[in-house]
């Protein structure tokens, strides 16, 4: 399998990271460079105005991974090398008033499990699933299992893929499918958030149709070595058919004519980090590969976290047991 650079990869690029930027927040992006190794991430800065729910002016900011994934790029694992990043890292935190940071581990990097010392707090949140697209069609279908194979095989017959620009019709069914999952608002988008994504020129929009109604529909981020499973919806008047089934494969036939260079379709998670979760066993029905999605948090500012800290069990001691790295933004009204 060739080595993925992650630099490259849609969730280091400056135009998605910023679909996620609230009123007041910036991107923060730190490079740092000696000679051929390369330390880098790209995340989100946000004013800390509230302590549960009162209201602060003290200037400071802490940072969090945009949705999706990111963290500590290197293309190293020399130790001196990462030792002077970080230390300069810290310094910028410093500088820019940042207290401490949340952290989304992109599942292909390795640094949160190899160089987990420089963390404050780091956690297993849960595997996610990749197809091998350097397999012939064949070899790939090998992978998948029996009965995956058979529903394919009959969904061929009934459905058809393609590629659409229908934002309108992703927004009616990814509603009606969080509405299903009973989903946190977090999980919800604007329609503007969704006219931003399709411009990015690296991100699409397919839909797989019966007798031209179309019933999935899915956002697919391309990179320079990964395709990213973005957001998906269903019409679960339809679901007999098993159009899901049918749109990833049909997904991976469109990388491997189209974009030659992927090497992996990334489909993600669960919708949680159970072993029993039905959407990870659904995915885990194309392949056996797995990766780590790891989520972390470093402290630059340790008396101004523990003294936010400390503000929110004040005011909010039912909280205090509560497992949350930035846990004085929980609380808020």
């Amino acid at each position: 399998m060739k080595k993925i650079d992650l630099s490259k990869d849609i969730y280091f690029l400056k135009e998605y990271a910023s679909l996620y930027l609230a009123e007041g927040e910036n991107l923060f992006e730190f490079d740092y460079r000696d000679g051929s190794d390369r330390f880098y991430n790209l995340t989100v800065k946000r004013p800390i105005y509230r302590i549960g729910n009162r209201a602060v002016d003290d200037g400071y900011y802490d940072l969090e991974t945009a949705y999706g994934y990111g963290g500590y790029y290197s293309t190293t694992g020399d130790q001196r090398f990462l030792e002077k990043a970080l230390s300069a890292y810290h310094q910028q935190c410093m500088d820019e008033r940042i207290i401490a940071e949340f952290i989304r581990f992109h599942p292909y990097n390795a640094f949160p499990s190899v160089n987990n010392g420089y963390l404050d707090f780091i956690a297993l949140d849960r595997q996610t699933v990749s197809i091998d697209l350097t397999l012939p069609k064949e070899g790939r279908w090998l992978e998948y299992s029996s009965t995956t194979r058979n529903i394919l095989r009959k969904a061929a017959t009934n459905l058809e893929f393609h590629e659409t620009e229908d934002i309108d019709g992703f927004m009616h069914l990814y509603q009606s499918t969080m509405k299903k999952n009973n989903a946190n608002s977090f999980y919800y988008f604007t329609r503007e958030y969704y006219e931003k994504l399709l411009a990015i020129h690296n991100v699409k929009l397919f839909a797989v149709t019966h007798e031209n109604h179309t019933i999935n529909m899915s956002f697919v981020l391309f990179g320079n070595d990964l395709a990213h499973y973005h957001l998906s919806a269903n019409d679960m008047n339809f679901s007999k058919f098993n159009g899901n089934y049918f749109l990833l494969d049909s997904v991976c036939d469109f990388v491997k004519l189209n974009h030659s260079e992927i090497s992996q379709f990334h489909l993600g998670g669960g919708r949680s980090n159970l072993d029993s979760d039905s959407l990870l066993a659904f995915k885990s029905k194309f392949s056996n590969i797995r990766n780590a999605f790891y989520i972390a948090g470093k402290i630059f500012n340790r008396a101004i976290y523990q003294q936010y800290t400390e503000a929110l069990h004040a005011s909010h001691p039912e909280l205090r047991g509560a497992r949350f790295f930035l846990k004085y933004r929980m609380g808020v009204i």
